[in-house]
Protein backbone atom coordinates (compact mmCIF):
# COMPACT_ATOMS: atom_id res chain seq x y z
CA UNK A 1 0.00 0.00 0.00
CA UNK A 2 1.42 3.33 -0.97
CA UNK A 3 -0.41 5.65 1.43
CA UNK A 4 -0.97 5.24 5.13
CA UNK A 5 -2.01 7.56 7.92
CA UNK A 6 -2.34 6.86 11.63
CA UNK A 7 -5.24 8.71 13.19
CA UNK A 8 -4.77 10.56 16.44
CA UNK A 9 -7.36 11.42 19.03
CA UNK A 10 -7.28 14.02 21.81
CA UNK A 11 -7.28 11.27 24.42
CA UNK A 12 -5.53 7.90 24.46
CA UNK A 13 -6.98 5.01 22.46
CA UNK A 14 -7.49 3.09 25.71
CA UNK A 15 -9.65 5.94 27.05
CA UNK A 16 -11.63 6.09 23.79
CA UNK A 17 -12.16 2.32 23.89
CA UNK A 18 -13.33 2.49 27.52
CA UNK A 19 -15.86 5.15 26.57
CA UNK A 20 -17.06 3.31 23.43
CA UNK A 21 -17.49 0.13 25.47
CA UNK A 22 -19.56 1.96 28.08
CA UNK A 23 -23.00 0.39 28.48
CA UNK A 24 -25.67 2.50 26.83
CA UNK A 25 -23.31 4.29 24.43
CA UNK A 26 -23.81 3.87 20.68
CA UNK A 27 -20.93 5.03 18.48
CA UNK A 28 -20.22 5.35 14.77
CA UNK A 29 -17.52 6.71 12.49
CA UNK A 30 -17.86 7.80 8.86
CA UNK A 31 -15.42 6.53 6.23
CA UNK A 32 -15.31 7.34 2.51
CA UNK A 33 -13.00 6.52 -0.40
CA UNK A 34 -13.38 8.40 -3.68
CA UNK A 35 -11.63 6.61 -6.51
CA UNK A 36 -10.78 6.68 -10.17
CA UNK A 37 -9.09 3.54 -11.45
CA UNK A 38 -8.10 2.66 -7.86
CA UNK A 39 -9.45 -0.44 -6.12
CA UNK A 40 -10.18 -1.09 -2.47
CA UNK A 41 -10.25 -4.89 -2.64
CA UNK A 42 -6.51 -5.54 -2.52
CA UNK A 43 -5.08 -2.13 -1.77
CA UNK A 44 -7.31 -0.29 0.70
CA UNK A 45 -8.21 -0.86 4.27
CA UNK A 46 -8.75 0.50 7.73
CA UNK A 47 -7.53 -0.75 11.08
CA UNK A 48 -9.63 -1.20 14.18
CA UNK A 49 -8.91 -0.25 17.79
CA UNK A 50 -6.68 -3.30 18.28
CA UNK A 51 -4.57 -2.67 15.17
CA UNK A 52 -6.27 -5.39 13.12
CA UNK A 53 -7.18 -4.75 9.49
CA UNK A 54 -10.94 -4.80 9.02
CA UNK A 55 -12.36 -7.22 6.46
CA UNK A 56 -15.23 -4.92 5.47
CA UNK A 57 -15.54 -1.31 4.33
CA UNK A 58 -17.84 1.31 5.82
CA UNK A 59 -21.47 0.30 5.43
CA UNK A 60 -20.46 -3.27 4.66
CA UNK A 61 -21.03 -6.37 6.72
CA UNK A 62 -18.45 -7.78 9.13
CA UNK A 63 -17.92 -11.46 8.39
CA UNK A 64 -19.27 -11.08 4.86
CA UNK A 65 -17.21 -11.21 1.70
CA UNK A 66 -13.78 -9.68 2.24
CA UNK A 67 -13.73 -5.95 1.64
CA UNK A 68 -17.45 -5.74 1.06
CA UNK A 69 -18.97 -2.26 0.97
CA UNK A 70 -22.40 -0.75 1.47
CA UNK A 71 -23.31 -1.34 -2.17
CA UNK A 72 -22.89 -5.10 -1.71
CA UNK A 73 -25.69 -5.08 0.87
CA UNK A 74 -28.25 -3.78 -1.61
CA UNK A 75 -26.75 -5.02 -4.89
CA UNK A 76 -26.01 -1.52 -6.22
CA UNK A 77 -22.26 -1.89 -6.87
CA UNK A 78 -21.02 -0.45 -10.19
CA UNK A 79 -19.91 -3.93 -11.25
CA UNK A 80 -22.33 -6.56 -9.91
CA UNK A 81 -19.50 -9.11 -9.68
CA UNK A 82 -17.61 -6.88 -7.18
CA UNK A 83 -18.36 -6.00 -3.59
CA UNK A 84 -17.37 -2.31 -3.76
CA UNK A 85 -17.90 0.47 -6.31
CA UNK A 86 -14.18 1.26 -6.46
CA UNK A 87 -13.42 -2.33 -7.41
CA UNK A 88 -14.91 -1.63 -10.86
CA UNK A 89 -11.41 -0.18 -11.43
CA UNK A 90 -12.53 1.79 -14.44
CA UNK A 91 -11.76 5.34 -15.46
CA UNK A 92 -14.88 6.74 -13.77
CA UNK A 93 -14.99 8.64 -10.47
CA UNK A 94 -16.78 6.43 -7.93
CA UNK A 95 -17.00 6.22 -4.16
CA UNK A 96 -17.57 3.78 -1.35
CA UNK A 97 -18.75 5.25 1.91
CA UNK A 98 -20.75 4.70 5.01
CA UNK A 99 -20.58 4.41 8.77
CA UNK A 100 -18.80 1.87 10.89
CA UNK A 101 -21.48 1.19 13.50
CA UNK A 102 -19.97 -1.87 15.16
CA UNK A 103 -18.58 -0.35 18.36
CA UNK A 104 -16.22 -3.26 18.98
CA UNK A 105 -14.11 -2.06 16.01
CA UNK A 106 -14.03 1.62 16.96
CA UNK A 107 -12.20 3.90 16.83
CA UNK A 108 -10.56 3.65 13.41
CA UNK A 109 -6.80 3.89 14.02
CA UNK A 110 -5.17 3.69 10.56
CA UNK A 111 -6.26 3.98 6.93
CA UNK A 112 -4.16 2.65 4.05
CA UNK A 113 -4.58 2.88 0.30
CA UNK A 114 -2.68 1.91 -2.81
CA UNK A 115 -3.32 1.24 -6.48
CA UNK A 116 -2.55 4.88 -7.23
CA UNK A 117 0.84 4.51 -8.91
CA UNK A 118 -0.25 5.11 -12.50
CA UNK A 119 -1.07 8.58 -13.79
CA UNK A 120 -4.77 7.75 -14.26
CA UNK A 121 -5.23 6.24 -10.77
CA UNK A 122 -6.46 8.55 -8.01
CA UNK A 123 -8.04 8.23 -4.60
CA UNK A 124 -9.15 10.49 -1.76
CA UNK A 125 -10.30 9.47 1.70
CA UNK A 126 -12.40 11.05 4.40
CA UNK A 127 -12.54 9.82 7.98
CA UNK A 128 -15.19 11.47 10.11
CA UNK A 129 -15.09 12.03 13.84
CA UNK A 130 -16.06 9.33 16.28
CA UNK A 131 -19.64 10.17 17.28
CA UNK A 132 -21.20 8.61 20.37
CA UNK A 133 -24.69 8.95 21.79
CA UNK A 134 -26.22 7.66 24.93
Amino acid sequence: MSYSVSLTYTVSISNVVAYVDNVGVSCSQYLKYECRDSTLRQYGGWYDRDGNIATFWAGGTPGGASYNCACSRDGSCADPSDHCNCDANDNVWRSDEGYITQSSYLPITIVKFGDTGDSDEEGYHTVGPLVCQG
